[in-house]
């Protein structure tokens, strides 16, 4: 399960949300640099509640295929979003 909030720090209220969400797995390589590899996503995430200034929204994502014993990190990035005029 993937949780996470998303706050409106901005002066005007947001909609159509749309979010990018995915999990990597970072291994270190033997020279030392590091590899990411995607093992979920990337997906879109849609929303069309409207996000006042200074409120958030809590997210739940449930995720399949995730091997066991994966050392995942998810990531969100924000696509875009909408101000309500």
């Amino acid at each position: 399960m993937l949780s996470f909030d998303l706050s409106n720090e901005a002066a005007d209220a947001v909609t159509d949300l749309v979010l990018a969400i995915g999990v990597q797995e970072t291994a270190t390589l033997p020279d030392g640099p590091k590899s990411h590899r995607l093992v979920v996503g990337p997906a879109a995430l849609r929303s069309g509640a409207v996000l006042e200034p200074g409120a958030s929204a809590s997210f739940e994502v449930r995720l399949q295929n995730v091997p066991a014993g994966c050392a995942c990190a998810p990531w969100v990035e924000i696509e875009s979003v909408r101000p309500v005029p």
